[in-house]
């Protein structure tokens, strides 16, 4: 087994659609910001202290894998598509505008796939028609602060930070083929790469009633990022309509868009990069208190 831990961070691709993603990320908090800037100037907004979401997440993953060898395309090579998961978050505001919450989000995926071409995988060559067995696994339990700049009967509007407690790894195993002095051999492997990343983001987060009067109603949604220079940078988002179904009970439905990682090693040490990104609907259950 093979196995190498680096710190690193996270990044979008820098194409047209993550600009497409910006503008309606724009146009939905203004959607949230709007409506409360016109709107009655009289201070007000939810008095519960606790707020607890727990998502079903239907994720579909997209991107690579690599270390030291070939980049490793999650859907092709290894027959990853959708999967599901679970995301969850913890809000206590201890202060008419101040909040200190945590987000938890497992992934664990994993799969079984034959080969369609040669990869190499952290020093391990796996040739064509091997049939190997592949799994990825993120956690990231992120705990942040959020104020609210904005806080109306009608909604909120806070600007947040968090710090992400990344913690990602990679495995394949399979047979693998080994050159050595003696000819080509081949032996049963499993190939691993880790890292665990603390990422600090920044971002916004809104709700705005669509019936400010029963409270009922209402659109939800947060954008956040950060960009790290030479090694990338971070977004990830979610937009949500809820309905309130008793008094301390919302149903949730929308969709996130995860972030997509990328981490390199030291000059001295093995390589090991993830590019991968979840994205899906999620559904789920909010309770206030």
């Amino acid at each position: 087994m093979t196995k190498h831990t680096h710190d690193g961070c996270t990044s979008t691709q820098g194409s047209g659609a993550p600009r497409l993603r910006v503008l309606l990320a724009v146009l939905a908090v203004s959607t949230i910001v709007l409506p409360m800037l016109f709107g009655a100037p009289a201070d007000g907004g939810d008095e519960e202290r606790w707020r607890i979401t727990g998502f079903y997440w239907y994720a579909q993953y997209s991107g690579t894998i690599a270390g030291n060898g070939t980049d490793i395309d999650v859907n092709t090579d290894l027959g990853f598509d959708h999967k599901s998961a679970f995301t969850g978050m913890i809000d206590y505001r201890l202060g008419r505008r101040h909040h200190l919450f945590v987000l938890i989000t497992p992934l664990d995926a994993s799969e079984d796939q034959e080969l369609s071409r040669q990869i190499e995988y952290q020093g391990e060559v796996f040739e064509v028609g091997t049939k190997i067995s592949s799994s990825l696994k993120t956690w990231n339990v992120a705990p942040g602060y959020q104020f609210d700049i904005l806080r109306r009967k009608s909604g909120n509007l806070g600007v947040l930070l968090q710090v992400n407690l990344l913690d990602i790894e990679g495995s394949i195993s399979g047979v693998a083929t080994i050159q050595g002095q003696d000819g080509t051999d081949a032996r049963e492997v499993t190939a691993t790469g880790s890292v665990f990343a603390p990422l600090p983001v920044g971002g916004v987060q809104g709700r705005y009633y669509l019936t400010p009067e029963s409270r009922r109603i209402y659109v939800d949604g947060f954008l956040k990022g950060m960009y790290f220079f030479d090694y990338g940078n971070y977004m990830s988002a979610q937009g949500l309509i809820g309905v309130k179904l008793a008094p301390y009970v919302n149903l949730c439905a929308g969709y996130q868009v995860g972030s997509r990682t990328v981490i390199h090693a030291g000059e001295d040490e093995a390589e090991f990069d993830v590019k991968v990104t979840q994205r899906g609907p999620i559904f789920g259950v909010q309770f206030d208190f």
